[in-house]
């Protein structure tokens, strides 16, 4: 069996080792934030006992199970704009520090929003408040700064994916490629334990926050907004998959005219 093949044949692994661990801790944190919110409670399914759980059986475990690996893969979302613009963090960039203040730009702003909507709503300010959103506001900056970076630079996105593939598919060095894909992997159930606790703390410090006068349904809101927020930026990167499709079939399509033209 060929190093390709054995690769493909064993993909799960890979799946295993990002999501296994993520989606164990996912269901404990699903837990705690569905229990913790009146509102979210029905989603445990309280009809099996009365709430809190007395003991915990293999329907429920099977639920959070679910629940767990959805969470998991949420709470990934901000990987994927990472892994889509990892072109970006090439030695030799020029602008670093243009993009650093637009980072610090785009940060301000965005406390400066949350600011502003807290006051038109008449909320209460306070410190679990301001931490929770200084930590989405972080990490959307992170992926905004990336984003931008993909929309301007699409060529080189294209020439490092290009080159990317070539040098994968004409390199005898198997072994490295594999050992950096299992490193990477390994980085991604980390990387993803990570993202679960600062999601989960962002929730639950919207939770304790007065800001809501222990409104539940209010808070319910929040959740739904902060999970918009959360995926808003990876939503994008389907526009750069076909911006990646699109230069690959005109460069196919210019090489084969090439070869023509030249025949």
């Amino acid at each position: 069996m060929s190093q390709e093949n054995s690769n493909f044949s064993r993909w799960w692994e890979f799946y295993v080792v990002r999501y296994g661990m993520g989606s164990v801790i996912g269901g404990i944190i699903v837990f705690f934030l569905f229990s913790s919110n009146s509102y979210l409670q029905p989603m445990l399914f309280t009809a099996w006992g009365k709430f809190p759980y007395r003991k915990i059986d293999g329907a429920l475990l099977t639920l959070l199970a679910g629940y767990g690996l959805a969470y998991c893969y949420f709470a990934s979302a901000p990987i994927l704009v990472l892994h889509a613009g990892r072109f970006v963090f090439q030695t030799g960039d020029k602008n670093k520090t243009l993009k650093l203040l637009w980072g610090v730009i785009i940060f301000i702003v965005l406390n400066v929003f949350w600011y502003s909507l807290s006051r038109i709503f008449d909320q209460k300010i306070d410190e679990y408040w301001w931490v929770a959103f200084m930590l989405l506001d972080f990490l959307l900056t992170c992926q905004i700064c990336i984003l931008y970076a993909i929309i301007l630079n699409r060529k080189n996105l294209f020439h490092f994916y290009k080159k990317l593939a070539n040098q994968r598919a004409h390199s005898d060095k198997g072994g490295l490629v594999e050992s950096y894909r299992h490193l990477r992997e390994h980085g991604n159930s980390f990387l993803i334990l990570l993202l679960e606790i600062v999601l989960a703390l962002i929730l639950y410090f919207v939770s304790i926050s007065n800001a809501f006068n222990k409104n539940q349904l209010l808070v319910l809101l929040y959740y739904v907004a902060i999970v918009i927020l959360w995926i808003a930026p990876s939503i994008f990167i389907w526009f750069t998959a076909v911006e990646l499709e699109i230069e690959f079939v005109g460069d196919n399509a210019n090489e084969h005219e090439s070869g023509n033209t030249g025949s």
